[in-house]
């Protein structure tokens, strides 16, 4: 697989990431009606969870800045907007859990073994068949949204600790983190994803084909 290429999840297929979306529309339709389904079915779900809990972190939020005695706003607002996000993912975790009957009919492939296995059971198959790679993929996606958060609480930093200071252009000097901090996420993403990904992949099926086989021997 070249570097500007993705494996495809259903078919396994090496296609260039640009055209992983044209891949799926005239090779997997079934699977993009099965998704666009669930996306339309996961709304009322999503806003059934976070707009009445939107409406408390409000309302904490405008109390937080009236009550007498409130702790600092650089010291509030990063916690609240951290709640903030965790309602969203929250939200976003209870729509998938309740659509899931959407996608029961889709198949993906195992990057691993191969072996087709339906979505909603398709993590679980790693953790069972594959601990190894399952591990992988956590730890992948911690770095994708850790490093995401950790970025977002740098430039809240760096705006309050400008807006302190005199002389300085808090709104350049914002935007200058944001767009270095946007630069270094895609780095370090596409590093792990088109780098330290295929390669570990390689070896984790070579590693798994050789297990077979030696299953294989009298």
């Amino acid at each position: 697989m070249k570097r500007n290429e993705i494996e495809c999840g259903v078919c396994g297929q090496s296609v260039p990431v640009a055209e992983l979306g044209n891949h799926m529309a005239f090779e997997h339709p079934e699977i993009v009606l099965a998704e666009v389904k669930r996306d339309k079915d996961e709304t009322k779900p999503f806003l059934r969870i976070v707009v009445p809990s939107f409406a408390v972190w409000l309302v904490a939020f405008l109390l937080l800045l009236a009550l007498p005695g409130a702790p600092p706003l650089a010291m509030s607002i990063p916690g609240m907007l951290l709640v903030l996000l965790g309602i969203v993912a929250v939200g976003y975790r209870y729509a998938l859990r309740v659509t899931v009957s959407d996608v029961e009919n889709v198949r993906l492939r195992c990057r691993v073994c191969d072996a087709f296995v339906p979505e909603p059971a398709y993590f679980a198959h790693y953790r069972e068949a594959h601990p190894r790679y399952a591990r992988h993929v956590v730890l992948a996606r911690a770095i994708t949204w850790g490093s995401t958060v950790v970025i977002f609480l740098v430039d809240l930093i760096v705006f309050f600790v400008t807006s302190r200071l005199s002389g300085w252009d808090v709104l350049a000097v914002t935007t200058i983190s944001t767009y270095s901090g946007l630069y270094v996420w895609l780095g370090v993403v596409s590093l792990w994803w088109f780098g330290v990904e295929p390669s570990y992949l390689a070896r984790v099926r070579s590693e798994w084909r050789t297990s077979q086989d030696s299953l294989k021997r009298p």
